[in-house]
C-alpha cells in the first residue's frame, strides 16, 4: 500500500470513529412525563398491567375472534379477541397494556407478549402498534 493510501485509509478510519463517538454522546431525551413522575396516558380499553404476576410468555401468537380461526387485523378488536398460538388458545382478551406488552384475558390470566406470528405481524402492524410493538 502506497503511503498516500495509508493516509487516507487512517483518514476514513479516524473520521469514521468521529462520527460514532458522536453519536454515542448525543444527549438521549427522557421518555415525556418520566422525570415527573406522571404516568403515561394509555388509548381507550387498555389498562396497567406491569405490576400484575404474569402467567407466562406467549411467542408465535396472533388474534382472531372467538368464532373463526381467522386473523384478526382490525386495531379496534383487541378487546374481545382471542389469542393463539401453535400451542393453543386463550379465553377473550379483556384488557391490554401496551407498556408492558400484556394481556388480560377473561379467566384472569395476564401473559407477556412475546414476537409475534410472522404472518400476523405483516398484516395486523395496527393491531401491534397498539399493543406496543
Amino acid at each position: 500500500m502506497t503511503e498516500a493510501m495509508q493516509a487516507q485509509v487512517e483518514t476514513n478510519f479516524i473520521e469514521g470513529i468521529d462520527h460514532l463517538l458522536a453519536q454515542m454522546e448525543e444527549v438521549v431525551q427522557p421518555a415525556p412525563h418520566a422525570a415527573d413522575g406522571v404516568p403515561q396516558v394509555l388509548p381507550p380499553g387498555a389498562t396497567h398491567l406491569s405490576q400484575h404476576r404474569v402467567r407466562g410468555r406467549i411467542s408465535g401468537w396472533w388474534l382472531t375472534t372467538e368464532e373463526r380461526n381467522v386473523q384478526m387485523t382490525d386495531a379496534a378488536g383487541v378487546i374481545g379477541a382471542v389469542l393463539r398460538s401453535h400451542r393453543g388458545s386463550t379465553t377473550p382478551i379483556v384488557a391490554y397494556d401496551p407498556l408492558s406488552k400484556r394481556i388480560e384475558t377473561e379467566s384472569g390470566s395476564i401473559y407477556e407478549l412475546g414476537m409475534p406470528d410472522t404472518a400476523f405481524a405483516a398484516r395486523g402492524r395496527h393491531v401491534l402498534r397498539k399493543l406496543g410493538f
